[in-house]
């Protein structure tokens, strides 16, 4: 077949700090890339020759973490993001002015900072007659009124599950609100409907799809956890019903889910399988991040170990004995100093083990101490730079010099561990990658990045995070051809406009999925 030719452009490879200009691609693999008159002089058959008019194109971007389905979901419904309890009330009343009795009032995004003394009360008084459920920005919270307690099957007497907690008053009540492992009845639910429903899957799935290919886009890992989920994205159609590539991972404690997804007949560069995931900790916005020193708001709360240490080492070697990925939510410097002494104790007598690319998905908060055990155990850190976005919680959280501490890219780098962006979608507020990159560069830090070692996290370093820097993340003969076309060079122009550049297409595979014209 012929070739075709994207010419005229500024081409950033990524693999190297190289430009180039033009890049010919035929079928799905790319054939050539260099300068115009090389590109145009070559003596091969062109099926089309597109002139890039001196935008610039990048390998399309990974987003290394997200929750797909449920950010369709989730952006649908309300969004409560910066918003007080009176304007939360306010806007709930307004979107759901005519919702009959019974049925589920939902929003996401409110957080404490705005919002700091959330209470069923309010809720019981407002909407009496329709369960309420309200989730925290990161999805490990959750606000709650006495109709949606009584759903879920929570009382006075109901024990804080493991891993979570029934936040209660003075007398022992349940105040409504929820964290981490109590709040997973609450996703459950509608967890259950999507399971239940192939036509909502469906349409979840091409919501969120549109969403993602518009901000540049082409490649995800997801945590897809559940094998029909999964099983409908293996059976999709490249370029009908799928514009993006998908890595789908399993749920380690949901048994029967692991089990489920280890039997789909995954196959080529479109639908793969990826890793088993585990919780380790919560999050800093719930003071449930383990932490090795207390928090600094919160006297004696150190955060809420999800395992004991004996527990991690028994996910790491039964994955180094069986060659499988596992990825693990780390936010604390607690949760990642346990992880990285783990791993290394595993790399020490498990062949191969190193290998394994064992993924520290978020590390918000790790110890200077720690980054010679992550090195040396192979542990490669999964971060996302979205949720830089508010320094004033984190400094009330962490304290000044822990929070100036955190979200440490420039230290990951410089100790050689390798790193991948993305977005944990809807868990942060935001998903577009060129936003992401913006405020790894712009913070006011020693732990900022350049716009390049951004840019790489979000190709290359999420292509290595799930083994396919062989495959795709830069610009290089032999690659899918994936790519994103940018109005600016994010190397090159003002790094605080970074957020201001335009996604101008999205092309999978050589095919355009998305035109911003």
């Amino acid at each position: 077949m012929a070739e075709h030719l994207l010419y005229n452009a500024r081409i950033l490879r990524i693999s190297s700090d190289d430009t180039a200009e033009a890049v010919a691609f035929e079928n799905d693999r790319i054939t050539f890339v260099g300068t115009n008159e090389q590109g145009l002089a070559r003596d091969i058959p062109l099926a089309n020759r597109i002139d890039l008019k001196g935008t610039v194109l990048i390998p399309g971007f990974n987003d290394n973490h997200l929750h797909l389905h449920s950010t369709a979901d989730i952006l649908t419904r309300p969004a409560l993001h910066g918003m007080s309890r009176d304007e939360i009330i306010n806007h709930l009343k307004d979107h759901y002015r005519d919702l009959p009795p019974g049925r589920l009032i939902s929003g996401m995004g409110w957080d404490y900072p705005d919002c700091p003394n959330p209470d069923k009360a309010l809720l019981d008084r407002e909407f009496p007659d329709n369960p309420v459920v309200l989730f925290q920005f990161s999805g490990h919270g959750a606000w709650v009124n006495s109709r949606m307690l009584k759903v879920i099957g929570v009382s006075s007497g109901t024990p804080d599950p493991p891993g979570g907690e029934i936040v209660r008053d003075s007398r022992g009540r349940p105040t409504g609100i929820l964290k981490d492992e109590a709040v997973t009845p609450l996703h459950n639910l509608r967890l259950k409907e999507i399971r239940k429903r192939r036509d909502l899957r469906r349409n979840l799935f091409d919501t969120a799809q549109d969403f993602l290919i518009k901000t540049g886009i082409t490649s995800i890992q997801d945590n897809t956890w559940h094998p029909a989920t999964a099983r409908d994205m293996a059976g999709m159609k490249p370029y009908e019903d799928l514009k993006m590539r998908i890595n789908c991972w399993a749920y380690g404690s949901k048994f029967r889910w692991n089990l489920g997804m280890r039997i789909i007949p995954f196959s080529g560069v479109w639908v793969r399988r990826g890793p088993v995931k585990y919780f380790l900790d919560g999050t800093f916005s719930t003071r449930t991040a383990w932490l090795k020193e207390e928090y600094a708001d919160q006297p004696g709360n150190f955060g809420t170990p999800s395992y004991k240490a004996s527990d991690i080492e028994n996910f790491l070697r039964k994955s180094g004995r069986k060659s499988y990925q596992t990825a693990h939510h780390v936010i604390g410097d607690g949760a990642a100093g346990a992880l990285a002494a783990a791993a290394l104790k595993i790399s020490r007598d498990t062949p191969g083990f190193i290998h394994m690319r064992t993924r520290a998905e978020h590390a918000q908060l790790i110890d200077r101490l720690d980054f010679p055990l992550i090195r040396q155990s192979g542990i490669i850190i999964s971060a996302q730079p979205h949720a830089m976005w508010n320094f004033r919680k984190d400094r009330t959280l962490l304290g000044a010099e822990r929070a100036a501490s955190a979200y440490p890219y420039r230290s990951i780098l410089d100790a050689g561990i390798p790193l991948s962006f993305g977005s944990d979608v809807p868990g942060e507020a935001t998903y577009a990658p060129l936003y992401g990159i913006h405020l790894a560069v712009n913070r006011e830090s020693p732990e900022a990045i350049t716009p390049m070692e951004a840019l790489r996290a979000y190709t290359l370093g999420s292509a290595y995070a799930e083994f396919m820097e062989n495959e795709k993340g830069s610009i290089d003969v032999g690659k899918l051809a994936d790519f994103t076309l940018l109005t600016e060079d994010p190397t090159r122009i003002d790094p605080a406009k970074i957020r201001e550049i335009q996604v101008l297409g999205t092309y999978v595979g050589g095919r355009q999925v998305y035109s911003a014209n």
